[in-house]
């Protein structure tokens, strides 16, 4: 079988596979979903208490050191807050050293459970994996296939397994995020808040944009992995028949022709990824300057529609958070695990 029957085999079950993740998740993820909840839940409280020092922060500078307004926080009954200003003064600070501590432990909770999560997945899907490849015929680990399956069982694991341990937790810091961000500066100033949060719907636009483009070139540079694993174990394989025959200026070309291929793809791969975080951090910064070219503008003006104090207005909007491009490789992973899987019947 040649290299473009293998092409073809793969296309035809990659084009057979649908929903890859959610697969993925209903079938491994479903008896350990309460490693999941339970790290979920701490990491939505641990970005929480994380927005909570500037927001404290920027409170007690307006009501204990500048006393131009009330010492007045969302989450605190107003029973709670004490008279003096160096009551609240100690408020503040118990408050932020609590914050810090909260964020620390849940933090510590969100990721032993996360990483329980991930890894006894990673684990089933790893050995039920390579239980189906082994019922597979013989004609499926020829020439290129053998690299494409090392490929599955090696990189778009471990692809995978990121995805489940880390951009999990950066999905839910993005939500948590977003929200707690726009309740701080909706909390501040609601017009200055609504020309701040312009950017997100731009940045959703440009990740959207991203996704569509770099999935392409994730796809190349998985069968150029494949390509270049099975280059060497061949040629790892025949060394004997490469030192009789003396072939070896003919492997040596080979696997230089491979090893480019997977370089030239890699770098497509990471040309498109710096141009994507960049970009959002440029949408976020742009954000932040028109915060402050507007917000400077009423203040000198008087023309402010609302309050503009020490709160963390310029805080908020730099901080909001960028997607990481994880899910992209977590994706294509998915698509290889459950192109093999499913293929015990159909092979044999």
């Amino acid at each position: 079988m040649g290299a473009a029957d293998d092409e073809s085999v793969f296309e035809e079950y990659r084009d057979r596979v649908d929903r890859p993740l959610a697969r993925l998740f209903r079938e491994y993820g479903t008896g350990e979903i309460h490693w999941l909840v339970g790290g979920m839940i701490a990491n939505v409280f641990a970005r929480a208490s994380s927005l909570l020092p500037p927001v404290v922060l920027g409170v007690a500078i307006d009501a204990v050191f500048l006393d131009r307004a009330g010492y007045d926080l969302l989450f605190l009954p107003d029973r709670f807050v004490p008279a003096g200003d160096a009551a609240q003064f100690w408020l503040s600070t118990g408050l932020i050293v609590g914050s810090f501590l909260a964020t620390a432990v849940l933090t510590w909770v969100y990721g032993i459970a996360a990483n329980n999560f991930a890894h006894r997945v990673m684990h089933a899907v790893r050995v039920d994996s390579f239980e189906k490849m082994q019922s597979l015929d013989m004609w499926f680990f020829d020439g290129k296939q053998t690299g494409e399956v090392m490929s599955i069982l090696n990189n778009d694991a471990t692809n995978l397994e990121r995805f489940l341990d880390n951009a999990l937790q950066n999905s839910v810091r993005l939500g948590v995020m977003v929200i707690g961000i726009a309740l701080v500066l909706f909390s501040t100033n609601a017009q200055l808040a609504s020309l701040t949060l312009v950017a997100v719907p731009v940045m959703v636009g440009f990740t959207w944009w991203f996704m569509r483009a770099v999935e392409p070139r994730y796809t190349s540079q998985r069968e150029s992995v494949g390509d270049l694993n099975t280059r060497l174990e061949n040629a790892l394989g025949g060394m004997q028949l490469i030192k009789t025959t003396g072939t070896e200026s003919y492997e040596s070309d080979r696997v230089r022709e491979a090893s480019f291929s997977y370089f030239r793809d890699t770098m497509a791969v990471l040309k498109l990824n710096y141009v994507y975080r960049p970009g959002m951090e440029l949408f976020a910064g742009l954000a932040f300057a028109t915060t402050f070219v507007v917000g400077g503008l009423w203040l000198t003006t008087g023309a402010a529609p609302g309050p503009l104090t020490g709160s963390p207005v310029g805080w908020a909007v730099r901080h909001v958070p960028v997607p990481h491009p994880t899910v992209h490789r977590a994706v294509g992973g998915g698509v290889e695990h459950r192109r093999l899987l499913p293929e015990r019947q159909s092979l044999q």
